[in-house]
């Protein structure tokens, strides 16, 4: 009724229904129906059949055939070579060495060293730093900061702020609002509304159908000895002095009464086109606008001091 207080030396055929206070040297053949309350210090040769409800605190040797339903709580340090059916909530830290199938939905935060080899359906916010090989087919909302190294193959709908460097091989069809500061090599095939400021070195081809305002005179072919008067090169003839007139051949050789009362020399400008005359009191020429009874006299004041004080130093 009691058990003995030694064990025997062989087993009995059948255990007893309650363990022993020590633990046998060795392991039984068979499994215990209920497990220990303490594990053991050496994992079994062969996995339990279902698994524990914690988990050890050494990862085993080899991965399991199945995924856990649960991720770890770190990543493992290798990829696994299968993807996952759902990408993760953060990205890794290398990219993948392919690209996906499917783009994000959510584009990089750094560009891509390589361009995409198709484009994209809406333009990016931002133009890139460096051009594309190809223009687009259709011109930006917004002009560029710098002009390009070509022309474009159709003119701007709206002309340009700063003339070009090189001229167009095209007239345009309306004039600028500025004239140009060097003259066209081919005259235009229409006059201007303004006559230039300066005359042509050549006439033109055709006469103008209305006369010049102001004609222009040649003197070249009149004789220019008008006796007592002086020639006027703006008139081709002569001007005779108060007193003197005009003869038949247009010299100031006959005197007269007709002119006392009448100066033809009122309202020149003395230096300019008033006579000269000489003063052998100060010694040169003079110029004034009012001569009386003075019948020597000359066009300009070289021509003066040469028939009359050759050689001075004060006429000149």
């Amino acid at each position: 009724s009691e058990p003995s207080s030694q064990p025997s030396s062989e087993p009995s055929s059948e255990p007893s229904s309650q363990p022993s206070s020590e633990p046998s040297s060795e392991p039984s053949s068979e499994p215990s129906s209920e497990p220990s309350s303490e594990p053991s210090s050496e994992p079994s040769s062969e996995p339990s059949s279902e698994p524990s409800s914690e988990p050890s605190s050494e990862p085993s040797s080899e991965p399991s055939s199945e995924p856990s339903s649960q991720p770890s709580s770190e990543p493992s340090s290798e990829p696994s070579s299968e993807p996952s059916s759902e990408p993760s909530s953060q990205p890794s830290s290398e990219p993948s060495s392919e690209p996906s199938s499917e783009p994000s939905s959510e584009p990089s935060s750094q560009p891509s060293s390589e361009p995409s080899s198709e484009p994209s359906s809406e333009p990016s916010s931002e133009p890139s730093s460096e051009p594309s090989s190809e223009p687009s087919s259709e011109p930006s909302s917004e002009p560029s900061s710098e002009p390009s190294s070509q022309p474009s193959s159709e003119p701007s709908s709206e002309p340009s702020s700063e003339p070009s460097s090189e001229p167009s091989s095209e007239p345009s069809s309306e004039p600028s609002s500025e004239p140009s500061s060097q003259p066209s090599s081919e005259p235009s095939s229409q006059p201007s509304s303004m006559p230039s400021e300066s005359p042509s070195e050549s006439p033109s081809a055709q006469p103008s159908e209305t006369p010049s305002a102001n004609p222009s005179r040649g003197c070249d072919n009149l004789r220019p000895d008008c006796g007592w008067g002086i020639f006027n090169p703006w008139t081709c003839r002569c001007d005779c002095p108060v007193g003197i007139c005009l003869d038949s051949n247009l010299q100031c050789y006959r005197t007269c009464s007709d002119t006392i009362n009448t100066n033809p020399f009122a309202g020149c400008a003395p230096g300019w086109d008033c006579p000269w005359y000489p003063d052998t009191s100060a010694g040169h020429c003079k110029s004034e606008m009012h001569l009386s009874q003075v019948y020597v006299i000359y066009r300009t004041a070289s021509e003066c001091c040469e028939a009359n004080f050759a050689g001075s130093s004060t006429c000149l």
